[in-house]
């Protein structure tokens, strides 16, 4: 209000009613010009001026400008010279985070581009949003610096730390584990009524995955420095309190639902990569498991909070990434640890994926049996593929069952006769 009340009293700006009122008024000092001492503490709630209108248009000219490959470089000088009118947009971090989202593929090439828009908006705010730090201070300071997207004013190309991604995360962990969560807003009353984000959790999660999304570096980067971050604090809580951990994993599993699927493709890689080192010599190794844990953690709280879009993918993934990797009772074990959780959700919300994923896992227990065999879980195999039958499947898997009978050694047919009411061998 205190930014817009100078323009206001210096150009004003009257709807159609008004004009009509002041221009039929027969008082002289009805056409006098307002001054400031007019312009009322608490502007109506109609009040709009041709900035405000105009921001509406700007939002489409730049996403106009984005889907331009060859007029993408007048967006910087538009940005530069227009930027500063995102201090009165209603919505400017949702603006930013679906604008980045949508145009991730666009603008994956294009990083002078991301960082440019984000840091014009971002810096725009400092005027009516004073005390709240919408990135952190090293992103701040590499942005303050757009003469190169790729080095900083000191000629370093951007690197990314440990620390560097807890002072990320921290605010949104705060705020999950109720701790000072408002620490961020400089210790400022913020009524959140009237804020754009309605809690101090939302606030962060959206502007980290702007952060994110703007920053020049590769998708892989950040996924492994999440999970660098988890594995590191799993160790230092796992002998103090768990829950530290857990709101960690639960940070970084939120943001990686609100980042584009990409993101999410570089976790199911890392799982692929360290199942394919997983044989039955290495399963002892401390540092192997503790990955693996933390992994199968992230993903399933990932899964947890993601939408049907990225539930729908699931099968895919299965049977793409890890169905190919699957050659020991080991890796067929970690699998099952990995969807069993999934199923109580898809059982409720797509029947079709459950049945999907479990068609997968029988072919992955055939292809175990044939290449390796498995004997030391044979019991938890067969315990779970019931619990699924009676809980969930019924007779609908009943022709995957018979398809990977012949398949089996005698052992495991034997465990899983009563599925295709089979006679023991």
């Amino acid at each position: 209000r205190s930014v817009q009340q100078p323009f206001i009293a210096l150009y004003p700006d009257q709807l159609n009613f008004e004009g009509l009122t002041t221009a039929s008024s027969s008082l002289p000092e009805d056409t006098v010009e307002s001054s400031p001492d007019d312009i009322p503490d608490h502007l109506p709630s109609y009040i709009s001026n041709v900035c405000l209108r105009f921001l509406s248009v700007f939002d489409v000219v730049i996403h106009r400008l984005i889907e331009i490959s060859s007029l993408q470089s007048s967006l910087e000088a538009l940005m530069q010279h227009l930027g500063c009118l995102y201090a009165a947009h209603p919505q400017p971090i949702t603006y930013l985070y679906t604008t980045l989202h949508y145009y991730h593929r666009t603008l994956i090439d294009n990083p002078q581009i991301r960082l440019i828009l984000a840091h014009s908006i971002v810096k725009s705010l400092r005027i009516t949003h004073q005390g709240v730090n919408y990135v952190t201070t090293q992103f701040r300071n590499y942005a303050s610096n757009l003469d190169n997207s790729v080095t900083t004013g000191d000629g370093k190309v951007w690197q990314t730390n440990w620390q560097y991604f807890k002072e990320l995360l921290q605010p949104l962990y705060n705020a999950l584990a109720n701790k000072n969560p408002e620490s961020v807003f400089d210790n400022q009353s913020i009524d959140w009524r009237f804020h754009e984000f309605s809690n101090p959790s939302t606030h962060y999660l959206y502007c980290i995955c702007v952060e994110i999304m703007a920053l020049p570096t590769n998708e892989a980067d950040m996924v492994d420095g999440f999970i660098n971050l988890i594995v590191l604090e799993s160790k230092q809580t796992e002998n103090d309190d768990n829950a530290n951990s857990i709101h960690w994993i639960n940070a970084v599993a939120q943001i990686l639902t609100a980042l584009p699927l990409s993101y999410v493709a570089i976790l199911y890689q890392r799982i692929v990569e360290c199942l394919k080192n997983c044989t039955g010599s290495q399963a002892d190794d401390s540092h192997s498991n503790d990955l693996l844990d933390s992994l199968a953690t992230l993903t399933q709280c990932t899964w947890a909070l993601g939408n049907m879009g990225m539930l729908s993918e699931i099968p895919s993934v299965v049977s793409g990434h890890f169905k190919s990797v699957v050659n020991n009772e080991h890796q067929l074990i970690y699998i099952i640890k990995l969807i069993g959780p999934l199923l109580v959700r898809l059982n409720s919300e797509r029947t079709r994926l459950l049945f999907e994923c479990m068609s997968e896992v029988y072919d992955m227990i055939a292809q175990v049996e044939q290449l390796d065999g498995i004997s030391h879980y044979v019991d938890n195999i067969a315990d779970f593929l019931y619990h699924v039958k009676y809980m969930f499947t019924g007779d609908e898997t009943k022709q995957d069952v018979e398809r990977i009978t012949h398949k089996l050694t005698p052992l495991m047919y034997n465990r899983l006769r009563f599925l295709v009411g089979g006679k023991p061998i």
